[in-house]
C-alpha cells in the first residue's frame, strides 16, 4: 500500500494578518468554553480542548509568541482555580512562565501574573519556600504581584507588601486584599504550616 504524503503543518508565516486575528478569536471562544467546563468540574473535556487549542494558536502566532503563553496561563489559571489536575496544571506555567518571565515576552504584568500563579501552585503542593522564591523574583524590578489574585493594583515593591504571618510565602499590598484572599488561601496556609511542621519535626 502506497504511503500517503502529509501535509505540512502551517506555521506563522502561512497565516494573513486576517487569518490570524481570525484563529486567534476562535480560539480564544474555545478556550473560554473549556473554563466553563473546569468550573462545571468537567476537567477531562476541559483539557482535551485545551490541548487542542493551544497547537492551534502555535501555528498561528508560534510556540514562543505571547498569544501561547495567554493560552498556557489561562489553562493553568483555570485547573487550579477549580481545584483540578494539578500536574498538568504545573506544566502549563512551566510554559507560561518560560515565556513571560524567562523570555520576557509579553508585558511585565502578565509576567508578575504568571509568578503569582506559580507562587499559589507551590502553596497547593505543600512548597511554601518555593512558592515564596518564585513571588520573589520580580523583587529586584519592583514587579511583584498582590496575592489577591483580583488585586485591582499592578506592581509592587516588595517594600510595599506584607508577608503572611502564617505561611509567610505569599504578600499582600493591604488588609483588605489579604481579608478578601483568606477564603483561598487559608486552605493553602494551612497546608503550608503543616508541611514546614513535618519538616521541623524530622
Amino acid at each position: 500500500m502506497a504511503q500517503r504524503d502529509h501535509a505540512p503543518l502551517p506555521t506563522p508565516a502561512d497565516f494573513t494578518p486576517e487569518q490570524r486575528a481570525e484563529e486567534i478569536a476562535l480560539v480564544r471562544a474555545a478556550e473560554e468554553e473549556a473554563r466553563e467546563l473546569l468550573i462545571h468540574k468537567q476537567p477531562g473535556p476541559a483539557l482535551r480542548t485545551y490541548f487542542a487549542t493551544v497547537p492551534r494558536m502555535a501555528m498561528a502566532c508560534g510556540e514562543d509568541s505571547v498569544e501561547v503563553a495567554t493560552s498556557w496561563h489561562g489553562m493553568a489559571e483555570g485547573l487550579i482555580c477549580a481545584e483540578g489536575k494539578l500536574p498538568v496544571a504545573k506544566d502549563a506555567l512551566r510554559e507560561a512562565f518560560r515565556i513571560r518571565h524567562t523570555l520576557g515576552k509579553g508585558s511585565r504584568l502578565d509576567a508578575a501574573m504568571t509568578r503569582e500563579l506559580y507562587g499559589m501552585f507551590h502553596e497547593l503542593m505543600g512548597d511554601g519556600q518555593a512558592a515564596k522564591e518564585v513571588r520573589m523574583l520580580g523583587a529586584a524590578k519592583s514587579e511583584m504581584r498582590c496575592g489577591f489574585y483580583e488585586c485591582p493594583g499592578g506592581l509592587f515593591s516588595s517594600a510595599q507588601l506584607k508577608r503572611c504571618s502564617g505561611c509567610g510565602c505569599i504578600f499582600y499590598c493591604s488588609v483588605e486584599c489579604q481579608k478578601k484572599s483568606w477564603p483561598h488561601h487559608k486552605q493553602c496556609c494551612l497546608i503550608v504550616k503543616a508541611s514546614l511542621a513535618a519538616k521541623s519535626s524530622a
